[in-house]
């Protein structure tokens, strides 16, 4: 006969979490603001624990008995109990208890949630049935279980925050020999694990270098039929069209199944010769303007800077960088140290200094290449030696101030890129395209934008888009095919496909993406702003202090009576 459980006071002393808890993870703040609420309101619910000989395990409850334990040790004058419910339970029992306990938290650590999906998975259970138990999809529950493969690096780095689930989930797919290189690269780095920062189109460039990933590649726009970016006639003659070369995975049986349906190239040498190619035809753009080798460096010509650091970079993007300078010696271009000049201009092109300063010839325009998840190459200044001028407005804390606010706005800029990737995740994972009814106006306004958008040159030239499409087979499906419901249907999945290939640059597409969602799902999405803001917050919160303390604010103006 089933023993029915009982409601006991029982001394901390005698109790303990169990070591298969799925739950490794307490935050010392949460912790002790739990603590402060149940010395101020006592515990409201009681912990559940299991007899295991004389003493008892924990099944439910560890952060509430932790925070119990700390009043505790501050009281040492009482004899510490707990209320518990005790249950009679099984090992198994016990496990499924901590693992649905710990999985339906808000809060949940997704590594954690990883663990137990895998548990469960081992035990005997379908990824379907553990979809369904815990209202997930099969895929999020699939991608859960394959962040145990992650080393435990990356691990550490995506509980912390540092990686993006995302990227972590992309990372998870690799050998473990390639994640000890990954892990490795980004070692050296960064000083400290805390100081890892880390966006998912920083992991995909990289797995793009590491897996020549054709779509992704550099030299994309040369390589394909793009009316805008026609490529040179010496690049077609030197070069196959990755779009049929058998060297392309995306065009014959491939063996290794995590490159089935993927264009990938598995010609390394050919990948980097046309890396290096595309990039010196762009440089070579410039034309008679790029300052010859043993030429005097002189305002009005390019100058090619060396601005690549050989510790720093990932070892593959280094190679093609070498091979590029390599070529562009042997054409006969200078490469110019940073050291022949007094330092990086801070402007760049559209500022309107950048004329002045040219005039006055105190900068010469450069092209520099430098190395970090890809190969850097960027146009911008540099002074030309004795002519960088000190602001005489920029006193020190003036300068500290405009250096934090930077720093302020680079977080702001990447917590915004954050969220941008998580939800373009959404483009793929929920259903936007089949949700019923007529297009909200917000949805309407922003589909009628993607038309305009797509809309051929005369009107590109009106409104600055930048691609077009004229198909007779879609033409004709859409007339035989044209309801009020297919049209609804084909806004959406049109939007849709749009936010999803354009929201990583794309500042329209960025909006659209969170109004759009925003309407569709509103708790979600009011759950994810909330999860990027008190990131944001957390980590600004510092700078925001010593702004504050030297009278500054986060633009780094200066705080005045009026302000």
């Amino acid at each position: 006969m089933e023993k029915v459980p009982q409601l006991m006071e029982i001394e901390i002393t005698k109790i303990s979490p169990s070591p298969r808890n799925p739950r490794k993870t307490f935050s010392e703040t949460d912790l002790a603001e739990l603590a402060q609420n149940i010395r101020n309101q006592g515990l409201l619910q009681p912990i559940t624990v299991r007899p295991i000989g004389k003493a008892y395990e924990i099944v439910c409850g560890e952060r509430r008995y932790r925070a119990v334990k700390k009043n505790a040790e501050q009281d040492k004058a009482k004899k510490p109990t707990i209320a518990c419910i005790v249950k009679e339970l099984s090992d198994e029992e016990a496990f499924e208890a901590m693992i649905t306990e710990n999985l339906q938290r808000k809060d949940v650590d997704p590594i954690e949630e990883a663990f137990a999906f895998g548990e469960l998975v081992k035990a005997g259970k379908s990824e379907e049935d553990i979809a369904a138990r815990f209202g997930k999809t099969k895929r999020f529950v699939q991608e859960r279980c394959k962040l145990n493969t992650l080393i435990t690096p990356l691990k550490e780095l995506t509980t912390s925050g540092s990686i993006p689930i995302a990227g972590a989930i992309k990372l998870a797919k690799l050998k473990e020999d390639l994640q000890e290189k990954y892990s490795e690269e980004i070692k050296s780095r960064y000083e400290a694990p805390s100081d890892v920062d880390i966006s998912i189109r920083d992991i995909d460039l990289w797995i793009t270098r590491e897996f020549m990933d054709l779509e992704n590649a550099d030299f994309l726009e040369y390589d394909e039929d793009d009316e805008t970016q026609p490529p040179t006639e010496e690049w077609n003659k030197s070069f196959e069209k990755c779009a049929s070369c058998c060297m392309n995975t995306g065009n014959s049986g491939c063996l290794f199944y995590s490159m089935k349906g993927e264009h990938r190239c598995t010609d390394r040498q050919c990948f980097e010769n046309k890396t290096v190619a595309y990039w010196f035809s762009k440089i070579e753009q410039y034309g008679d303007r790029l300052t010859k080798d043993g030429k005097k460096i002189q305002v009005g010509n390019v100058v090619i800077v060396d601005g690549g650091d050989e510790s720093y970079g990932y070892a593959n993007v280094k190679v093609v960088r070498k091979r590029l300078l390599q070529l562009i010696r042997e054409k006969g271009y200078m490469i110019a140290s940073p050291a022949v000049f007094d330092g990086k201009c801070k402007y760049y092109g559209d500022d309107e200094r950048i004329p002045k300063l040219l005039k006055q010839e105190k900068i010469v325009e450069c092209i520099t290449l430098g190395t970090t998840w890809c190969l850097d190459v960027e146009t911008c200044y540099y002074y030309v030696k004795g002519q960088k001028d000190a602001d005489p407005d920029e006193d020190p804390v003036a300068r500290e101030a405009r250096e934090l606010a930077e720093k302020y706005d680079k977080i702001l800029n990447k917590m915004n890129s954050d969220a941008n990737d998580e939800l373009r995740k959404w483009c793929s994972e929920k259903q936007y395209s089949e949700r019923k009814g007529k297009l909200s106006d917000k949805e309407d306004l922003f589909f009628w934008s993607f038309i305009v958008l797509s809309a051929g040159h005369d009107i590109i030239r009106e409104s600055g888009a930048t691609e077009f499409s004229d198909q007779e087979k879609i033409i004709g499906y859409v007339k035989n095919n044209l309801t009020e419901e297919n049209m609804v249907r084909w806004q959406r999945a049109f939007m849709n496909k749009i936010m999803y290939d354009k929201s990583t640059y794309n500042k329209l597409a960025q909006r659209a993406m969170r109004e759009c969602f925003r309407i569709a799902y509103p708790k979600p999405f009011e759950e994810l702003v909330k999860k990027h803001a008190d990131k944001f917050e957390k980590r600004t919160e510092k700078i925001k202090l010593r702004l504050e303390e030297i009278g500054y604010n986060v633009k780094g103006k200066r705080i005045t009576g009026e302000s």
